[in-house]
């Protein structure tokens, strides 16, 4: 993630379809207060005027202690993905906290 961090950020106009973004969007908390996601890579769909369509490649989440046990079965869920990566996703500009292209 810190090799994100030090990317310059990009403009939303500069995104492509079939271009590999990293994102953070604004979240709402349950006690309601606005927070920055992690980051997400994805895979840009299409772009239209306010609103990007990607495939949910990966969410960075920060890193926990667990279990070797547990460690494995994250490892086997990353390589082999799950219902949750596979989402299609459509992201609004005004939702977008940070934004930065890959490839």
């Amino acid at each position: 993630m810190e090799e994100l961090d030090g990317m310059p950020e990009a403009e939303f106009a500069s995104i492509k379809a079939l271009g590999c973004i990293a994102y953070k969007e604004i979240v709402i908390g349950a006690d309601m207060t606005p927070s920055a996601s992690s980051y997400r890579v994805s895979q840009v769909l299409k772009v239209t005027n306010n609103t990007i369509h990607v495939r949910v490649i990966r969410d960075l989440k920060p890193r926990q202690k667990t279990s070797a046990k547990k460690s494995a079965a994250q490892r086997r869920a990353n390589l082999l993905g799950d219902d949750e990566q596979a989402l299609n996703v459509e992201l609004e500009r005004e939702n977008i906290y940070c934004l930065k292209t890959i490839s």
